[in-house]
């Protein structure tokens, strides 16, 4: 992986890493998703026009 991937997840881990554990990972998958622009595709599936 690029060396930008590994310094964005690294920054993400340190936002979450005071969460409770359970609730950091699926945080950390959330802020991933729209880091990474993932959920862009899934806006299409519900805003077609």
């Amino acid at each position: 992986m690029p060396e930008a991937v590994y310094r964005i997840l690294t920054l993400l881990c340190l936002l979450v890493v005071a969460c409770p554990i359970g609730t950091n990972l699926g945080l950390l998958h959330l802020l991933w998703m729209l880091v990474s622009g993932r959920l862009l595709a899934a806006r299409a599936r519900w805003c077609r026009g």
